[in-house]
């Protein structure tokens, strides 16, 4: 499939599947979110339970936090193999990584 057709394709409400970040249909329907209802994502930080949090971009910044933290630890230390740490995809773009 070519990233024109993957745009073309259109998604039906019933394939539409929204995480709010409960684990119930009695635990969503109490933070009154019900099918169909219509759904916008804050641009800022929002927390659904207290060790769960929605925002833009987390994926993309929690996994640079990773690499970050684990070249930190290894920075002052001596290794017997070289190791790459690389920052690149597009996967907004049509899921495509650069090597």
């Amino acid at each position: 499939m070519t990233e024109s057709d993957d745009k073309k394709k259109v998604v039906s409400w019933e394939e539409v599947r929204v995480d709010v970040g409960t684990r119930s249909k009695k635990e969503t329907e109490k933070k009154g979110v019900r099918v169909l209802d219509a759904m916008v994502m804050k641009k800022d930080i929002s927390y659904l339970s207290p060790d769960i949090i929605c925002s833009r971009g987390i994926d993309n910044r929690m996994g640079c936090t990773v690499l970050i933290d684990a070249l930190t630890k290894l920075k002052d230390r001596k290794l017997p193999i070289r190791i790459a740490f690389v920052w690149s995809v597009q996967e907004e773009t049509g899921l495509t990584a650069r090597r």
